[in-house]
């Protein structure tokens, strides 16, 4: 067969094939059930430590499959997608996890999924806790998350973390119950409510459904448990050491500022760790490492694989940043990041932010005890390579760090695997014309790059992707490579290379675009999103849906100041490219509190502010290439003398209403109570999308705002006591300028169900507001 032939019928073949499973699947989407899908990863071992529903405890209602005879639904878009990986479940060998919206959606920002009228019915006692652990995406974080359970009656029974954005039942009641804020994220937290706090001691539950305002979250095991258990096990579970009280035979060390400094009495394990250079004076800024390369016995890495590496930070010298690079031989183009990615900034052959090349993974751990840093191996692009040499990085002024046993596990004792980020592909090219499409610049032997950011797409499988795979020619000395969604053509000229990253199948996911195949005159093969690239190609066809390249991560807010004591928190933004803000609050360790969308710049906790006491917040912006660094805010107050606590008071606006449309000047009316004393309120603040427009110190509390320029406001208001507690008011919006009030949203009964169906309108961008002046 001629080149020709043999490459026509390869188009043919690419043209004729089916897609994938999932693409067949597709069309169920347009019935009013979900779609119910199972993700099984063909590089990842299935709960490879075998923890079962029975290791878990307390009693597991379901785990791998809805309860028996139970209908399954969904809404918003949603749908009951069965995974295996990404995360690995933390019980059983399966976890069902939501479509990704996106941290900031704003088409859909509500979706749900649940199943109800089960013939296998949990029944409760009385002081039982309902749980559910769930793993929340960092890179994909939702404003809130909502459970809710179904008794003999309705649904109206719900807990929900975070922000107070779904609005179904009554807040402050059992149908509404505020429990806390959204729980840590890239590790399956246990959720847990008493059941007498959701209107069901005693009860019997035949349904339950799981909902978020935008973002992504992973289910697992769901159950009961008596309020006597005790708590589930965190003992680490076996692993293998790589470095521990010395170096690998045959490894070549070498130091930027830095030294390798073995010392005694600091190891938690064996006998000495290695230390990083220290410093009597903490006043310079510097960037110090210690590496070693050429391991005779390298760190084999398997699909699945966590690595670890134990960590001891002092508290009086603190580093801003701490970095692990790993070496596979020809590359250390695997690295990833706690704390603020100074490094990433200051030194420019680093890595690219976003890709296995330099992952954030969180904040810097606590300093003064030692910590185990945890990296998935997928996260860095390790599995299946081998590692033969490590980098122990650090950034601050002047910090004392000492770094002790490393190496891998088959799983992590905290933080499973994540879910995947957007990363950018590179489109690489040999001197012949032959393309490929990776995550990172090395690509195969012979190939270079040509393209920074072709495409995005998902380094590890996320709900609604499939596999693209890549496929290479038997000939080893023929560099060709080809990429689709099918399998067919491994063995007809062509072998099946793994997996390349994650595509969609359709275009269905809003934000997506069209990902061409296209061939050149000499049948090389050719992907792009941007067709006027193609030229002098043949089109044949659409290979694949993938998402756009950004640029670059986000630039940093600033100014972050915290009003009526952490009731409100306000920042300026500074980038015009960020998908959106995510807020942590310092509890002993900074977690995540809340996100808000892009052109906000104010986060109002749910919780409120505490009476007196140490009140620490961080912002970031962030899109799908990663997170800027943070701005950093704290309050401080001390109460003298011993006092009974205080109880914030309560505050609502009246007046406008929510949604409502108004003049250019309209009144703010506010409505503010004190439990301890109803004429304590000695002020009240107005705001408008985070900036202060004035305060009224006595009743009436109504504030005038004359001259508004047309647009969306969120106005929110902070009461202040005479003890000095605050709390601040339930955000509404407003528009000026808008002649007809917005839709008010659509309550319908969902077919076959008893539940109710909650589609908010159009969520608007606020308008963006000077700082008035007083």
């Amino acid at each position: 067969m001629t080149q020709h032939a043999r490459s026509m019928l390869m188009t043919l073949l690419l043209l004729a094939a089916p897609m994938s499973d999932y693409s067949q699947e597709k069309s169920k989407e347009t019935h009013p059930e979900p779609v119910v899908r199972e993700f099984v990863s063909e590089s990842l071992d299935r709960n490879p430590n075998g923890i079962t529903p029975s290791s878990l405890p307390g009693l597991i209602w379901f785990d791998d499959s809805v309860p028996q005879d139970a209908s399954e639904h969904a809404e918003g878009g949603d749908g009951w997608f069965w995974v295996t990986a990404n995360p690995v479940a933390i019980s059983g060998t399966k976890a069902h996890q939501s479509r990704n919206f996106g941290q900031f959606d704003s088409s859909k920002p509500i979706h749900r999924h649940y199943f109800e009228d089960s013939l296998n019915e949990l029944v409760l006692d009385p002081g039982d806790k309902l749980f559910t652990y769930v793993f929340l995406d960092l890179n994909n974080m939702p404003g809130e998350i909502m459970l809710e359970w179904k008794d003999a009656r309705s649904f109206e029974h719900r807990a929900y973390w975070g922000q107070n954005n779904i609005n179904l039942g009554i807040d402050g009641t059992s149908s509404r119950y505020y429990v806390g804020p959204l729980p840590k994220a890239n590790t399956w937290v246990r959720l847990e409510v008493p059941a007498k706090a959701v209107g069901l001691e005693a009860a019997s539950l035949n349904g339950m459904s799981f909902d978020l305002d935008a973002g992504r979250a992973t289910f697992d095991a769901a159950g009961k448990v008596a309020a006597t258990a005790l708590p589930p096990s965190t003992t680490p579970l076996g692993d293998s050491v790589w470095i521990e009280d010395g170096l690998p035979a045959g490894a070549k060390t070498a130091t930027v500022n830095d030294v390798w400094n073995w010392v005694a009495n600091l190891s938690p394990f064996g006998l000495l760790a290695h230390e990083s250079f220290v410093s009597v004076k903490h006043d310079t800024t510097v960037y110090r490492s210690h590496s070693f390369t050429g391991a005779q016995t390298p760190m084999q890495v398997n699909p699945g694989d966590v690595l670890f590496t134990y960590v001891w930070m002092d508290p009086s010298a603190k580093p801003d940043q701490i970095m692990l690079q790993w070496n596979d031989g020809t590359s250390w183009e695997h690295r990833a990041f706690w704390g603020e990615n100074y490094i990433g900034q200051q030194i420019k052959n680093i890595g690219v932010q976003g890709t296995e090349s330099q992952r954030y993974v969180g904040g810097l751990p606590p300093a003064g005890s030692w910590y185990r840093l945890e990296v998935p191996a997928s996260y860095v692009g390790l599995e299946g390579k081998a590692v033969s040499g490590m980098a122990f990085s650090l950034y601050g002024k002047e910090p004392t760090v000492v770094w002790d046993r490393s190496g891998k596990t088959a799983r992590s004792s905290g933080i499973p695997l994540p879910l995947s980020a957007t990363t950018g592909i590179w489109r690489l090219k040999t001197d012949a014309g032959h393309y490929a499409y990776d995550a990172n610049d090395q690509g195969p032997a012979t190939y270079f790059p040509d393209k920074k950011n072709a495409f995005f797409a998902y380094p590890n499988q996320a709900a609604g992707t499939v596999p693209f795979y890549r496929f290479r020619r038997s000939d080893p000395n023929n560099p060709e490579l080809f990429y689709s969604q099918s399998k067919v053509y491994d063995g007809n000229g062509w072998t099946l290379d793994g997996i390349a990253f994650y595509v969609y199948p359709d275009a269905t996911t809003t934000g997506t675009l069209p990902l061409y195949l296209y061939h050149d005159a000499m049948f090389h093969y050719f992907l792009t999103i941007n067709q006027t690239e193609a030229t002098n190609m043949s089109l044949d066809g659409i290979a694949a849906y993938v998402l756009p390249p950004k640029e670059a991560a986000p630039s940093s807010p600033s100014g972050l100041t915290i009003a009526g004591r952490g009731a409100l928190v306000v920042w300026h933004d500074n980038s015009d490219n960020e998908a959106g803000f995510q807020i942590e609050r310092n509890d002993n360790g900074w977690i995540v509190v809340g996100n808000v969308a892009a052109n906000v710049t104010h986060y109002a906790p749910q919780s409120g502010a505490p009476p007196c006491g140490h009140v620490e917040y961080r912002v970031r912006a962030v899109n799908e290439l990663g997170f800027s660094n943070s701005v950093q805010a704290e309050y401080d107050c001390t109460r003298i003398g011993v006092q009974p606590d205080n109880p914030a008071p309560v505050l609502r606006i009246t007046k406008p209403r929510d949604g409502d449309s108004v003049p250019g000047s309209f009144a703010i009316v506010a409505e503010p109570s004190d439990p301890d004393d109803p004429g304590a309120i000695t002020k009240v603040e107005f705001f408008a999308n985070g900036i202060k427009l004035g305060e009224v110190t006595s009743a009436p509390y109504v504030f005038v705002w004359n001259d508004v320029p047309p647009g969306t406001y969120n106005l929110t208001t902070i009461a202040t006591d005479a003890a000095g507690a605050s709390a601040a008011s339930a955000t509404i919006n407003a528009t000026v300028g808008q002649t007809a009030p917005p839709p008010a949203p659509n309550l319908t009964l969902t077919p076959g169900s008893t539940r109710s169906r909650v589609e908010p309108g159009e969520r608007t961008v606020p308008q963006r507001i000077s700082r008035p002046r007083y």
